[in-house]
């Protein structure tokens, strides 16, 4: 009885938000929904990011105060191939919004929202990091997780597996040496030998 109560009240408060949020934002938004798990997800168009947010948190009727995550996911055969997603919280209301939109490395650079919500600064960081999306406005936009190093974004698909160079210890020489592509070449030739056999 408890929780119906609550799913319902959650489901007005939703229905609330979208009818708000469609009255005030009818141009930027591509499509509102309601996931399985009675999230709301608002599609978006990149540019309203960071308007759309600042009414979210500050206006009186949402104040979501949180930002859960940020999620970033790779479609490599679409024009535009990351799909990066806010997760904001209202903790007194208990509610989850989903704020999704598109873009592109090359020609996409998003609004950094770290002058609203700070926690954002290692989120967006990492997503620099492992996807090389840029945050236009970000204090300190480097590397988090990769070394400095580092050659491409390990989050995209068309990163390397098995990477570009081989580092080994030589008993020999009693130092370390750099092969490119030796465990490409040695795999290939072990597989072309088991599908012959």
């Amino acid at each position: 009885m408890f929780l119906s109560t609550l799913k319902n009240k959650s489901n007005n408060i939703i229905i609330i938000f979208t009818s708000y949020i469609y009255i005030l934002w009818k141009a930027p938004l591509s499509r509102i929904f309601i996931s399985s798990n009675s999230e709301l997800i608002f599609d978006i168009y990149y540019l309203y990011v960071k308007l759309f947010l600042i009414i979210l948190l500050k206006h009186s009727i949402f104040r979501f105060n949180k930002l859960s995550d940020l999620v970033v996911y790779d479609r490599p055969r679409y024009k535009l191939r990351y799909v990066v997603v806010y997760i904001i919280s209202n903790n007194s209301k208990e509610t989850n919004l989903k704020i999704r939109f598109a873009a592109s490395s090359k020609f996409t650079i998003i609004s950094s929202i770290t002058t609203i919500i700070y926690t954002a600064n290692w989120a967006e960081r990492e997503a620099m990091d492992m996807f090389g999306i840029k945050f236009l406005g970000h204090p300190d936009l480097r590397r988090i997780i990769g070394d400095y190093g580092l050659w491409g974004f390990p989050g995209r698909k068309d990163f390397p597996l098995i990477g570009l160079y081989t580092y080994f210890y030589s008993l020999n020489y009693l130092r370390v040496f750099r092969i490119r592509g030796l465990f490409i070449d040695f795999w290939s030739i072990y597989f072309q030998k088991k599908i012959n056999k």
